[in-house]
């Protein structure tokens, strides 16, 4: 349709300076696909490189291309024909940003060599290598470190999860850090066989003045409790505006993060994400995390605590990120940590911000009752709360948690809201007192995930009354697994005649459906629901409705 006369006048009074400036900005080559004219112009500045094996054409095009290209990625290559395609590339006069996937393959010393030699792309300020379970042992990743002398590198992301790297290995990746040009460093180096001696090995981890962004994912391995200690020495690091550091499953064992709270001593630090899962992880650590909210500039805080030993004390200790004076958006998950019914009660001292406007809380798999799902419902009284999500999935939250989680109605700020219930025991009208919901006055998205709770029509007809719902325009019910017939589908589908609802997503998986369901979905169509998505089973539908069904436009219909 680009041909089009009328469509393409626009482009051709486009000055050739305009169209460049939009093909870098998205870094696309779809702009030298419209007319000859943009192939000229635009044509090779941007390519993605995916044919395996590559044939003598794919070369051509490659070495053709070489004065121009500013953006390359690279995928399914073997590494004869990756050294071939560095080789054409690494002095690209142009060349700003380079992506290369190489995973599950033998990555030697002259590959890594020759990955290395990048350090002599001119222009290059962003590269990306995904090395994932190439084999890569210490004398490789040394080699590969020498891209660390490309002094135009602002943006280097290195991917080497699975790989034997030892300490010699670990050593010389972590001199990356140290690149003098660097603005942001992102290494992931999981399942690399490391042990305590070699964390302890490496000293304090200094990093180069201008970097503003760093992530190192190191988990499954057996790094020990000094980990958490070395990595509290980037509290040196002054210029870090964001820091994401993966310890999950590396054996740091009761009080081995309580370091950690030195990372507050960040002045300029804004975002911050800790993966400490899996780690036996105490009350002790949840109260020294929690000291994090005294990060001068700290607005991002993300929490992963999942698979520990945390129990009420520790919760308590983390309601008062609350009071952190700038955090905007918080996200603890606390999944599989064995607390009790009224656990979660310490974290209700979080509605006592007054700067949040999104917070995610991830308590499933424990065994939560009544009691913490009055304390959640607390959370209505943060006046900034914009966003709230609550992943409470395999509780025992009962009828009556339900009942206590309808208070979230009562928040005046807040506009989306999601509820993870499943698995809780709600029973047949469990759902009834979620209808509370609609009363919310601002709210204009609601997902609601039910599955595998006995439901039955009393919850269809209540869930119905989310018509009523003056601001709700995008609504997600997940109903699977739970005892809803058609005369229940009947009852739900009197929520489509909301005036303000645009999209609806029912999930209707695994109930006690039967024939006739084509005039009951095709029946869902009102003048203001733009989209109406259903996942169903195959086997509910006869072909012949299947195949009806999915001749409308407006509906779409996902079966499993």
């Amino acid at each position: 349709f680009f041909s089009a006369p009328i469509l393409m006048a626009p482009f051709v009074s486009v000055p050739t300076e305009i169209l460049e400036e939009v093909a870098d900005f998205g870094q696309s080559n779809v702009l030298s696909h419209v007319c000859r004219r943009m192939w000229r112009a635009l044509g090779r500045r941007h390519l993605v490189c995916f044919k395996h094996p590559p044939t003598a054409r794919h070369f051509s095009v490659l070495s053709r291309s070489v004065p121009n290209v500013k953006t390359l990625t690279v995928k399914h290559m073997g590494p004869s024909d990756l050294l071939f395609t560095v080789a054409q590339i690494r002095r690209a006069p142009q060349l700003n940003s380079l992506t290369i996937f190489l995973n599950n393959c033998f990555l030697d010393v002259t590959c890594a060599e020759v990955l290395a030699s990048m350090r002599e792309a001119p222009q290059l300020q962003t590269l990306t290598l995904y090395l994932n379970n190439v084999r890569l042992d210490p004398k490789g990743a040394v080699a590969l470190a020498l891209v660390r002398d490309n002094h135009s590198l602002k943006t280097l992301n290195v991917f080497l999860n699975n790989n034997p790297l030892q300490l010699g290995g670990l050593q010389a990746v972590l001199t990356l850090k140290e690149l003098c040009s660097l603005h942001s460093l992102s290494l992931s180096l999981s399942s690399s066989g490391l042990q305590p001696e070699d964390i302890r090995a490496i000293g304090p981890f200094n990093t180069c003045e201008k970097l503003r962004s760093l992530s190192v994912l190191i988990g499954e391995n057996n790094l020990g409790p000094d980990a958490g200690k070395t990595f509290a020495t980037l509290q040196r690091a002054h210029g870090l505006v964001s820091l994401s550091l993966g310890l999950s499953s590396t054996n740091l064992g009761p009080g081995g993060a309580v370091a950690l709270a030195s990372l507050q001593a960040l002045p300029k630090l804004q975002s911050l994400t800790l993966y400490l899962n899996d780690n036996r992880l105490t009350d002790i650590d949840a109260e020294a995390l929690a000291k994090l909210r005294m990060t001068p500039s700290l607005s991002i805080l993300v929490l992963h605590l999942n698979k520990n030993h945390v129990g009420a004390a520790g919760l308590t200790a983390l309601g008062l990120l609350g009071k952190a004076p700038h955090l905007t958006t918080l996200a603890l998950y606390l999944n599989s940590c064995k607390l009790e019914a009224s656990d979660a009660k310490g974290l209700a001292d979080l509605s006592a911000s007054t700067s949040l406007t999104d917070l995610t809380l991830a308590l499933g798999n424990n065994k939560l009752a009544v009691g913490s799902a009055e304390a959640l419902a607390e959370l209505r009284d943060i006046i900034s709360l914009q966003r709230l999500s609550l992943h409470l999935n395999d509780n025992m939250l009962g009828s009556g948690g339900a009942e206590a989680l309808a208070a979230l109605s009562c928040s005046r700020s807040l506009q989306s809201l999601s509820l993870f219930l499943a698995h809780n025991k709600l029973g047949a009208s469990g759902a009834c007192p979620l209808a509370g919901l609609c009363r919310a006055p601002n709210m204009n998205s609601l997902v609601l995930h039910l599955n595998n709770n006995n439901l039955g029509i009393a919850s269809a007809e209540a869930l119905a009354l989310f018509r009523w719902a003056p601001a709700l325009q995008a609504l997600t019910i997940c109903l699977s697994f739970n005892q809803l017939t058609n005369r229940g589908i009947c009852a739900l589908s009197g929520v489509t005649q909301s005036t303000s609802l645009r999209n609806l997503t029912l999930h209707l998986e695994d109930n006690k459906l039967g024939p006739n369901l084509y005039d009951i979905f095709s029946a869902l169509r009102t003048p203001s629901l733009a989209c109406l998505t259903l996942h169903l089973q195959r086997k509910s539908l006869d072909p012949l409705s299947q195949q009806r069904l999915t001749n409308h436009q407006w509906l779409n219909v996902q079966f499993s």
